[in-house]
């Protein structure tokens, strides 16, 4: 089976890409290469469908390193190709100048292989919320995220951009997002996106089960409808409600208060019942949630997601517990939720750690609001 190369490895839309046909018999001198399936709105896919055959030749000549298919790719995808091998070439010149038995003979070497080429997708998503956001930018080729550089392909990614506060951007910059960056090249789409439905389900047994432990608290937080009605989301829309309940109750849980107490109604008022009072800590107003708005929108599922994560971790040591928690952590999150908490961590600091490029001072006033000139 003849194979395909690329030069840069990683090629991107919109800089001129090599493409080498590396052919299956060793004897072949020419091929021919046609595109079958190319994305929509390209200039190849167009020639395509106005070809009455369906597809469009897109190189003609020699195979090999030395004689690449030069082309500059508008839009990155999945492009179907059709190769055929030839022997061409004819030992004899003919008997006199324009013989037509002198002509360069061609003959099929092989069959026709089915081949495809990816040209890696540029795809986004966005980080933080309200005046405080970002771009997270990844390459996808085929299905692995792959590493773009300044050089090569006019940019880096994985790589946060276009962030629309200072406080945005000195998220962006930190150690800890370019440590959960680096962990996103080489995963592929499921890795990347992880199973979040199973991870909501997993963040609302934790905290149910720390929140009704009685020896960790002064009574116990009982959750259990938390537990019963928002376990096994699939969909994004039921994956929010569940989101959204989850950092409800644990915002209550904070306040010493609790809601769904037919008995007791009252209880859902801050500080109405005693779950934390160690050294006389009745309420943890540290560890509050950020106020993000989750919705069936995807991004906003792992904000909040990552965003709990970050809370609750910061609250299982709290001084108010009686006994410390050190039993029901969260599974630490991995590639793009680990990106959504890094960010969500650096926007509720009051003190972020700086950036790159930045001074500690100008991380603290970024915190305490400040914008630059």
């Amino acid at each position: 089976m003849a194979t395909l190369t690329t030069r840069p490895a990683v090629p991107i839309p919109g800089r001129k890409t090599s493409v080498i046909v590396d052919p299956s018999n060793a004897t072949t001198n020419w091929i021919r290469l046609w595109c079958t399936v190319a994305p929509a709105d390209t200039q190849i896919q167009e020639q395509i469908s106005s070809n009455r055959l369906a597809r469009s030749l897109v190189y003609e000549g020699p195979p090999r390193e030395s004689y690449p298919w030069r082309y500059t790719f508008e839009k990155g995808g999945a492009y179907t190709l059709k190769l055929q091998e030839y022997i061409r070439g004819n030992a004899w010149g003919g008997g006199y100048d324009g013989d037509p038995r002198g002509a360069p003979s061609e003959t099929k070497n092989g069959s026709e292989q089915d081949l495809t080429l990816y040209i890696a997708e540029r795809l986004t998503q966005r980080l933080g919320f309200g005046d405080d956001t970002a771009t997270l930018v990844v390459f996808v080729l085929n299905d692995t995220v792959v590493r773009t550089l300044e050089q090569a392909h006019g940019q880096n990614s994985p790589a946060i951009v276009e962030p629309s506060s200072e406080r945005a951007e000195t998220a962006a910059s930190t150690g800890a997002i370019a440590t959960a960056l680096g962990t996103l090249v080489g995963a592929s789409s499921t890795t990347l996106i992880g199973d979040p439905g199973n991870k909501i389900d997993h963040y609302i047994e934790r905290f149910r089960s720390h929140a009704a432990d009685a020896t960790i608290h002064d009574v116990a937080d009982d959750q259990a409808d938390l537990f019963a009605n928002y376990i096994g989301a699939t969909g994004f829309e039921g994956m929010a409600n569940a989101v959204t309940k989850l950092r409800r109750r644990y915002e209550l849980h904070l306040l010493n208060a609790r809601e769904n107490v037919s008995a007791n109604p009252e209880y859902v008022n801050p500080g109405s019942v005693d779950l934390h009072n160690a050294g006389g800590l009745k309420l943890d107003l540290k560890n509050a949630l950020l106020p993000i708005s989750v919705s069936s929108d995807p991004a906003t599922i792992y904000a909040g997601l990552g965003d709990f994560w970050r809370a609750y971790e910061a609250h299982r040591p709290f001084g108010g517990h009686p006994s410390a928690d050190a039993t029901y952590t969260l599974t630490a999150p991995v590639t793009l939720l680990l990106v959504h908490k890094e960010f969500m961590t650096s926007l509720a600091a009051a003190t972020p750690t700086a950036g790159a490029g930045q001074s500690a001072g100008s991380a603290a006033l970024v915190g305490a609001g400040f914008e630059a000139d």
